[in-house]
């Protein structure tokens, strides 16, 4: 029985991925997503790409950009945030999108829910865990402290720089 249930949920949540990700393609709408956010989201998503094919060295060659990226970061970026009649959620990973869309949902009967690539603290991430390996810590949490101050509850983020502190031996 369980493994119904585990099996139930793992296709809705998919399910529910592709439908985020075909909402994503229309975010581009400037009562959503700026201009500057949607050239930004390009930048940053090339840059995953580089890093998910071809691990930190393919990362590195995109460090000036995401630092150009995060130069002009918005002052405020949460991963929940409503404009008008429309709830943005910014999930970090998409799986996390349907817990934020019921939430969302729950919270806001009758809003249109759209879901965005969370950018700037991807970016931030990036930046930070490339400068993690290259054992680079003050930029990692440079780094890093943008992204939290853009969404300091973010556990990927608070993470990562653990990760930096540790090798500043201040864990």
């Amino acid at each position: 029985m369980a493994r119904l249930i585990a099996a139930v949920l793992l296709a809705s949540a998919l399910a529910f991925a592709g439908a985020v990700h075909a909402e994503t393609a229309p975010a581009k709408n400037p009562q959503v997503q700026t201009a500057r956010e949607a050239s930004d989201e390009a930048t940053v998503r090339v840059a995953e790409d580089a890093f998910q094919q071809r691990g930190f060295e393919g990362l590195a060659e995109h460090q000036g950009k995401l630092l150009d990226v995060l130069a002009h970061a918005p002052d405020a970026f949460p991963a929940m945030e409503r404009r008008g009649r429309t709830v943005i959620l910014r999930p970090f990973r998409t799986e996390r999108a349907l817990i934020l869309s019921l939430m969302s949902a729950d919270a806001n009967p009758g809003l249109k829910t759209v879901a965005v690539y969370d950018t700037y603290p991807m970016a931030a991430f990036l930046l930070g865990s490339l400068n993690v390996q290259l054992q680079r810590p003050e930029a990692a949490i440079a780094a890093l402290d943008k992204g939290l101050a853009l969404q300091p509850a973010e556990p990927v983020l608070i993470t990562e720089k653990g990760a930096a502190l540790i090798l500043l031996k201040r864990p």
